[in-house]
Protein backbone atom coordinates (compact mmCIF):
# COMPACT_ATOMS: atom_id res chain seq x y z
CA UNK A 1 0.00 0.00 0.00
CA UNK A 2 1.25 3.90 -0.79
CA UNK A 3 1.84 6.21 1.66
CA UNK A 4 0.35 9.39 1.78
CA UNK A 5 1.87 12.20 2.19
CA UNK A 6 0.78 15.90 2.48
CA UNK A 7 3.11 18.92 2.39
CA UNK A 8 1.48 22.50 2.70
CA UNK A 9 3.00 25.54 0.44
CA UNK A 10 2.61 28.81 0.55
CA UNK A 11 2.64 30.60 -2.57
CA UNK A 12 3.90 34.25 -2.64
CA UNK A 13 5.56 36.72 -5.11
CA UNK A 14 9.01 38.47 -4.17
CA UNK A 15 7.49 42.03 -4.20
CA UNK A 16 4.35 41.35 -2.92
CA UNK A 17 3.75 43.43 0.53
CA UNK A 18 0.90 41.54 1.78
CA UNK A 19 2.97 38.33 1.67
CA UNK A 20 5.59 39.38 3.53
CA UNK A 21 3.21 40.73 6.13
CA UNK A 22 1.80 36.61 5.93
CA UNK A 23 5.44 35.27 5.90
CA UNK A 24 6.31 37.29 8.85
CA UNK A 25 2.83 36.21 10.63
CA UNK A 26 3.73 32.23 9.64
CA UNK A 27 7.30 32.37 10.62
CA UNK A 28 7.36 30.14 13.36
CA UNK A 29 5.29 27.49 11.05
CA UNK A 30 7.78 28.52 8.21
CA UNK A 31 11.01 27.47 10.63
CA UNK A 32 9.51 24.17 11.90
CA UNK A 33 9.23 23.47 8.27
CA UNK A 34 5.16 22.91 8.62
CA UNK A 35 4.87 25.53 5.61
CA UNK A 36 6.89 25.53 2.60
CA UNK A 37 7.15 28.95 0.94
CA UNK A 38 6.88 28.89 -2.81
CA UNK A 39 7.54 31.58 -4.80
CA UNK A 40 6.20 32.15 -8.47
CA UNK A 41 8.99 31.91 -10.15
CA UNK A 42 9.94 28.67 -8.92
CA UNK A 43 9.67 25.42 -10.92
CA UNK A 44 7.52 23.98 -8.20
CA UNK A 45 4.70 27.14 -8.37
CA UNK A 46 4.61 25.90 -12.35
CA UNK A 47 3.91 22.39 -11.14
CA UNK A 48 1.10 23.21 -8.87
CA UNK A 49 0.07 25.64 -11.51
CA UNK A 50 -1.00 22.97 -13.58
CA UNK A 51 -3.61 21.53 -11.20
CA UNK A 52 -4.90 25.26 -9.76
CA UNK A 53 -5.55 28.58 -11.39
CA UNK A 54 -3.76 30.95 -9.18
CA UNK A 55 -4.17 34.69 -9.46
CA UNK A 56 -3.58 36.03 -6.77
CA UNK A 57 -0.50 35.43 -3.64
CA UNK A 58 -0.24 34.69 -0.74
CA UNK A 59 -1.95 31.52 -1.39
CA UNK A 60 -2.14 28.39 0.86
CA UNK A 61 -2.19 25.11 -0.95
CA UNK A 62 -1.79 20.97 -0.13
CA UNK A 63 0.23 18.97 -1.68
CA UNK A 64 -1.00 15.38 -1.61
CA UNK A 65 1.34 12.75 -2.43
CA UNK A 66 -0.03 9.15 -2.61
CA UNK A 67 2.32 6.59 -4.10
CA UNK A 68 2.93 8.10 -7.61
CA UNK A 69 -0.29 10.37 -7.65
CA UNK A 70 0.64 14.23 -7.09
CA UNK A 71 -2.50 16.23 -6.61
CA UNK A 72 -2.75 19.89 -4.95
CA UNK A 73 -5.84 21.51 -3.73
CA UNK A 74 -6.46 24.55 -2.07
CA UNK A 75 -6.40 24.48 1.73
CA UNK A 76 -9.81 26.03 2.44
CA UNK A 77 -12.41 27.10 0.75
CA UNK A 78 -11.64 30.77 1.66
CA UNK A 79 -8.19 30.77 -0.21
CA UNK A 80 -10.35 29.05 -3.09
CA UNK A 81 -12.96 31.66 -3.41
CA UNK A 82 -10.14 34.59 -3.36
CA UNK A 83 -8.67 33.14 -6.14
CA UNK A 84 -12.35 33.78 -8.27
CA UNK A 85 -12.53 37.27 -6.53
Amino acid sequence: MADREEHVFLVVKDDCPVCAEAKNELRDLIDEKKIELVEVSEPKFHEIEKQLKITKVPTCVIEIKDGDNVKYDYCSQQEKEKQSD
